[in-house]
């Protein structure tokens, strides 16, 4: 953990430089109604003023927001929208999938772009859910700047790491705003230690000390303003994201990127088009790619660099605000979506036809946890190397943040305690009385099927958030995590007599008239060991 000097010193020297300044999912589905034709038309003209009609790459500016899920990303987004002239025409239009509506949650990552003062920001919203990790690694290498969404009550959770350990990775420069500071219950004092947690997630997670040195805002997303200085009602004049545009500038430096080299793009981002097929997205590495350019995809394989098509490019396309239009051309720095080419997917290269060499591809994290039913007929069972491993026995171990009422706090412990759960801090949330948050680390298997279980014992009031940590030392047997089952031990048709004096015993999965074979498990049984039964 970082000292409170050193967290004070910079939380001081940030505050004072800042006051003186799918994935298929097709995106922005039928944005035409939102925008006129006109509208689109100014914003293709406005992002082509530069010589042969690409932006100078020192006028751009690639951000993503990253946060905790429900901490205000979407909303932030609807904000900047508007606040930079786009027609919302309700909450959340970014999540255009008809899922993310139900759900009320980001599934896929979607890229747009405003104006702000002489400068393009492209902006992208992620997922906070860590199912949906790779969707984050995969746009993070896309963008320079990330602004880092906080809830002010909450603080930092779990997936908040998750998604920060991914920008830190990337080298992003990060810009700390905590959302909802409107509530009656956040205070300055309660900012403050929210920073000195955010100060020392960072520290803990191998920030630089660039990315250490990170300014912070306050704000309210719902409200729709941001403040460089704390503050619950900012003046009128204020009550806006100004200050967030302009930090946004200021912090996040431009991509490096050379307009004179040959085109090269990473594909990031793939969705399917009615009209002109298979549509990639991606940030543009180096040079300037034009409508009729013949281009070719690349990848890597352990033969060397396969060749997977060449076309020619049919169509440009960038999204400004809510609204999806063609250009004629695009430089190194941007992000754009082309069309031309029906092989290429994510994580292959898009380049001109002298262009022999792919980009880096982006490393997803592999699975925490898989299983796999069978027998071990492997030649090599039972063959493992201990040798020229240090013959320790790992396991995933997952990170847990629980919020529960006061009085289901000992059944929670006492159920994650079977599963091997360790507490690592446990203390009331601040200014929820009658609430407990527990932070515990618990072994992947330990977790399989207790949500069920969680929501069960808590009566739908508890929270609980979960993250990958780290391979840890095995941490034993399980203890008793699971009810005993109903086991058939005969073969034959179930009647509705025999299940009668079996409905005491416990839950039926069954019901009459069903075949039951030997072995088949019928119900789930009320005690902790199993029962044979027979019809």
């Amino acid at each position: 953990m970082v000292g409170p000097l050193v967290r004070a010193l910079f939380s001081t020297t940030t505050r004072k430089s800042i006051s003186s300044s799918s994935s298929f999912v097709k995106p922005f589905t039928h944005a035409s109604r939102f925008f006129s034709a006109a509208t689109a038309t100014a914003a293709a003209a406005a992002s082509a003023t530069e010589p042969g009609g690409a932006l100078d790459p020192s006028r751009l500016r690639n951000v993503a927001v990253i946060a905790h899920v429900d901490h205000g990303k979407t909303t932030l987004m609807d904000r900047l929208l508007r606040q930079c002239g786009a027609d919302i025409p309700h909450e959340r239009a970014l999540d255009s999938n008809q899922l993310e509506k139900e759900r009320g949650i980001t599934i896929a990552s979607k890229i747009t772009s405003i104006s702000w003062k002489e400068n393009e920001l492209n902006m992208v919203d992620t997922p906070g859910h860590a199912d949906f990790g790779g969707e984050v690694e995969r746009v993070v290498g896309m963008v320079e700047g990330a602004i880092l969404v906080v809830d002010a009550g909450e603080g930092p959770l779990a997936q908040t790491k998750f998604v920060l350990a991914k920008a830190l990775r990337y080298g992003l420069r990060p810009i700390l705003l905590m959302n909802k500071v409107d509530r009656p219950s956040v205070s300055e004092e309660r900012c403050d230690e929210v920073e000195s947690l955010v100060f020392d997630l960072f520290a803990n997670l191998g920030a630089t000390e660039e990315q250490l040195d990170f300014p912070v805002l306050y704000a309210s997303a719902k409200e729709g303003w941001a403040s460089s200085t704390f503050t619950k009602n900012p003046p009128a004049d204020a009550k806006n994201m100004s200050q967030l545009l302009d930090a946004i500038v200021k912090y996040v430096p431009p991509p490096k990127a050379s307009l004179d080299e040959p085109f090269k793009m990473l594909v990031s981002m793939m969705y399917k088009d009615d009209y002109v097929g298979r549509i990639l997205t991606g940030r543009i590495t180096s040079g300037v790619v034009r409508i009729n350019d013949r281009v070719h995809g690349l990848r890597d394989s352990d033969a060397g660099v396969v060749k997977i098509e060449e076309g020619k490019i049919v169509k440009l396309r960038k999204n400004k605000g809510m609204v999806s239009f063609d250009v004629d051309c695009a430089g190194a720095g941007d992000i754009i979506s082309v069309a031309g080419l029906k092989s290429p997917s994510i994580g292959h290269t898009v380049a001109n036809v002298e262009v022999m060499i792919p980009l880096p591809t982006v490393e997803l994290d592999p699975p925490t946890i898989s299983m796999t039913f069978g027998v071990n007929d492997s030649p090599l069972a039972g063959l493992d190397g201990s040798q020229i491993e240090n013959g320790v026995k790992l396991e995933p171990i997952e990170e847990v943040t629980i919020e529960v009422n006061e009085e289901h706090v000992g059944l929670v412990m006492e159920a994650l305690s079977h599963r091997r759960a360790e507490v690592t801090d446990m203390g009331p949330v601040p200014g929820n009385f009658g609430r407990t948050r527990m932070t515990l680390t618990c072994p992947s298997r330990g977790l399989v099927g207790y949500r069920s279980v969680f929501s069960s014992d808590t009566r739908g009031t508890g929270f609980m958030h979960r993250a990958f940590m780290a391979y840890e030392k095995y941490r034993g047997p399980l203890g008793n995590v699971r009810k005993g089952v109903l086991v058939s031990c005969a073969r034959g048709t179930i009647t509705s007599y025999a299940l009668m004096s079996l409905e005491p015993r416990g839950t039926l999965f069954v019901s009459p008239g069903v075949e039951a074979y030997d072995g088949m498990i019928v119900g789930e049984h009320s005690r902790d060991t199993d029962l044979d039964v027979t019809y």
